[in-house]
């Protein structure tokens, strides 16, 4: 009587990635479709802000942050967020530094079509603040329809321990919230609206990453 066969490492490799591969391809087919059904126009701030309407507001172009651990922003975004990091990683993470200049009422806002379609959405985006040890930046997230009536508001706070002109990751806050629309809403108006104690001296908040999307 013949033992039995014993599978080779290389044979039992080959089962596990032609096991892993299609999942793998699933998901990646998931987080593209995922990505491409954001509703912000230029919600990466790609384009500058372009698309965007800004009041004392500047652009921080991809600042790279610092590290966590040994690895570099672009990775931490992989490690922390998985296929949704890994698509963060491969655009320009520029911030929008809102109230930039020690200047109070930085607003950034757009207005965005919801193509006819009522329901449940949510919103998303990576919120930080930078500036002077211990200063507190406060930021005012709201969506309105095309009559002024409220959808969404939130106000949010984010400290700075120590001083820094750059954007460790440790400090960046991933936000989700979620709203409902009738059906006859065709636009909505999103804002972010710094009103950081002190006028906003010393301290700004910053976005990045934001989008819209419709829930199914």
């Amino acid at each position: 009587m013949l033992p039995p066969r014993q599978d080779s490492f290389w044979m039992k490799t080959k089962r596990i990635i032609w096991f892993v591969l299609p999942i793998c391809v699933i998901a990646l087919i998931l987080g593209v479709s995922s990505y491409d059904n954001n509703l912000v126009s230029n919600g990466y701030f790609e384009k500058g802000l372009a698309n965007w309407n800004p009041v004392s507001t500047s652009l921080l172009i991809d600042p790279k942050s610092s590290t966590s651990g040994l690895l570099p922003y672009h990775w931490n975004l992989i490690r922390t967020r998985g296929l949704r990091g890994w698509f963060e990683s491969t655009h320009n993470n520029n911030f929008a530094m809102i109230g930039a200049g020690n200047k109070t009422g930085g607003l950034i806002s757009q207005k965005i079509p919801l193509h006819g379609k009522g329901g449940r959405y949510q919103l998303s985006f990576d919120f930080a603040a930078t500036g002077d040890s211990g200063r507190i930046g406060a930021l005012e997230v709201s969506v309105v329809d095309a009559n002024g009536q409220s959808l969404l508001s939130k106000n949010l706070t984010n400290s700075t321990p120590v001083q820094t002109w750059y954007v460790p990751d440790k400090l960046i806050f991933l936000q989700k919230f979620e709203f409902e629309t009738p059906p006859e809403i065709s636009e909505v108006t999103l804002s972010f609206l710094d009103h950081s104690p002190g006028g906003g001296i010393a301290i700004d908040t910053m976005v990045k990453a934001v989008r819209l999307k419709r829930m199914h």
